[in-house]
């Protein structure tokens, strides 16, 4: 396969603040049919102004990011096989600043200024003059010889629906409590008139631990309905507690 391949993106940079840029993670990939290429050109489109609403042209306002510049992350690869990649030890920038309409130095970049600019890359100066080495390891990427590890333009996307099983084990106590004919057959609740000869409803469950002769409250169960006991009727409830 013969020719080159270019792969490129882009990065801001900002002469006060935050100086080391982060770049952007979309990588385009042009295939180039020339042995020596001269110039290839970028575009960030006729919305500009939408594809960077987060870009910040005033100075003292604190939202969204500023820069001052804008370079052309590139590399460039000779073709030995369809599946030629970046190495991520050798990009280059290469600064587009001065192909802004109208910039001086140091001004703020504003998403208008990018709006519609035919950016010009001069890939003839590749190997000799304009070109930057771009250095990743403020990023703490990994290296080629990490082989477990991706490199800057390694990553893969997985457009798709994932399936998953999870599986949780339950583990559940459950402590019966027999409720004799004689027993919780009256109630201190001030509404229960004990000359009336109702029954006594049952609409909550305690569970205290005896700590050095002291009954502490330690767990509470509410029934979804109340039940009725009185001394003709014995009853079992059963208090589960779920791990």
């Amino acid at each position: 396969m013969s020719g080159n391949t270019l792969f490129i993106t882009y990065l801001f940079k900002s002469l006060s603040g935050y100086t080391s840029a982060i770049h952007c993670n979309y990588i385009g990939r042009i295939e180039l049919n020339e042995i020596n290429p001269f110039i290839e050109t970028i575009r960030f489109g006729f919305s500009s102004v939408d594809n960077f609403k987060f870009l910040n042209p005033y100075s003292g306002v604190t939202t969204g990011f500023s820069a001052n510049e804008i370079h052309a992350l590139v590399q460039l690869v000779q073709n030995s096989n369809a599946d030629s990649k970046p190495d991520p030890a050798l990009w280059k920038t290469y600064n587009l600043t001065n192909q802004i309409i109208g910039y001086t130095v140091g001004q703020l970049i504003s998403p208008a200024d990018l709006l519609g600019v035919v950016f010009e890359i001069p890939l003839l100066g590749y190997f000799t003059t304009g070109f930057t080495a771009y250095d990743l390891d403020y990023l703490n990427y990994p290296v080629v010889v990490d082989e477990n590890k991706l490199c800057f333009g390694d990553e893969i996307y997985f457009f798709g629906n994932v399936t998953t099983d999870i599986k949780a084990d339950v583990y559940v106590m459950e402590l019966p409590i027999n409720l004799l004919l004689s027993e919780f057959n009256s109630s201190t609740n001030p509404t229960w008139d004990s000359t009336r000869d109702e029954s006594v409803a049952i609409s909550e469950v305690g569970i205290y631990a005896d700590i050095n002769g002291s009954k502490e409250l330690v767990a509470i169960g509410k029934l979804n309905d109340p039940i009725t006991k009185d001394s003709t009727i014995s009853r079992t409830i059963v208090f589960a507690i779920d791990f």
